[in-house]
């Protein structure tokens, strides 16, 4: 009985939304794969992309790691994930792993965001990124911000000197080569090993889920946020291999306190004052990978008229929020989805 009811849920679901999948090419020839969750009827005029953190894709908003995507579609929204060059189906059959920031800001958003618009009339679109996600959306907002009905960041940090500590100084010592003319240390690899980091992380999932994880440096998760079924899955599906040049450079960005292209001629920091597009900004109160203190900087210098910062915390969201918590918590559908959608709709 209980795999009919689940059959008849999944057949109810297919029948309220159906799943596409396109493909674009960027102007530098990269394939970049596109998963749209299409409702039978819509709420908004304009769609919805989601886009993924460092090293992730979209397992970040799909099940069986998250049901984000299919919540919000199921809600009738048009809901797209791109996945960025060398994450999922964005991977090309032999890759040097030597893409960087500007790659995702210049040819794969662009190339993404143009494809949406021409499938849905033209319309603007909104946004919603998760950790690197949310600060590729600040510069995109900052740059292209007439393509944008609004934004939504996901635990988007700009400055990692306020809090995070361990990332502060994990940052640092990753730099000390430059002092002698050298490369930061993780350029010296052929790639940034997040994946099998994520393995190890998995295998030390019981200990990660104790009363000790405040002891444990830039722990990417809530204990009571996440279940097993969720977060074993989200990592072992979502972490990918990262490009040793994006590595290198987010190590730039936590050891000199800026957002700064890989060739370090601009900071995109500076830009920030020119976004006055509407934008909702969340951060978990625990989160020790991207802490609130990380993500206020781009809350001030953000002009929007229309601009929201909220920090979830126990006392009006239920519990506390780590970091992979805000795309697949336990209490996402119950506090978090329903906030977000409210503000699209709002908007």
């Amino acid at each position: 009985m209980k795999r009919l009811l689940e059959r008849l849920k999944k057949d109810r679901e297919r029948m309220l939304h159906s799943i596409e999948h396109y493909t674009v090419t960027t102007k530098d020839g990269w394939p970049i794969h596109l998963l749209r969750r299409r409702p039978a009827k819509t709420k908004t005029g304009s769609p919805l992309l989601l886009i993924h953190g460092f090293g992730q894709n979209r397992y970040t908003w799909e099940p069986p790691a998250s049901n984000f995507a299919p919540w919000f579609a199921l809600q009738g929204i048009d809901t797209w994930i791109v996945e960025l060059r060398g994450s999922g189906r964005s991977k090309k059959p032999s890759m040097r792993y030597d893409w960087t920031f500007e790659d995702f800001l210049t040819k794969d958003l662009p190339a993404a965001v143009e494809h949406i618009r021409q499938l849905t009339g033209g319309r603007r679109i909104f946004m919603c990124g998760h950790s690197l996600g949310g600060t590729l959306i600040y510069c995109y907002a900052a740059l292209r911000g007439r393509d944008l009905r609004g934004f939504i960041s996901l635990g988007g940090p700009v400055i990692y000197g306020r809090n995070a500590l361990a990332m502060k100084v994990g940052g640092v010592y990753a730099s000390l080569p430059e002092a002698f003319g050298l490369k930061p240390v993780v350029e010296y690899l052929p790639f940034f090993p997040l994946q099998q980091m994520g393995h190890v992380a998995v295998l030390g999932y019981p200990f990660l889920s104790t009363p000790f994880e405040p002891l444990i440096p830039l722990h990417p998760w809530h204990r009571k946020n996440v279940s097993a079924h969720r977060i074993i899955p989200r990592i072992l599906l979502g972490f990918e291999k990262v490009s040793r040049k994006l590595a290198a450079q987010l190590v730039m960005w936590v050891s000199r306190e800026g957002l700064f292209s890989y060739d370090l001629k601009t900071n995109y920091l500076k830009f920030l004052p020119r976004i006055k597009t509407p934008c909702l900004l969340i951060a978990g109160d625990v989160d020790r990978l991207a802490p609130p203190a990380s993500i206020e900087p781009a809350f001030e210098a953000i002009k929007s008229k229309d601009k929201t910062f909220v920090i979830l915390s126990p006392k009006k969201h239920k519990t506390h929020w780590g970091h992979l918590d805000l795309t697949m918590g336990k209490n996402c559908e119950t506090v978090l989805f329903p906030l977000l959608l409210n503000w699209i709709v709002n908007h």
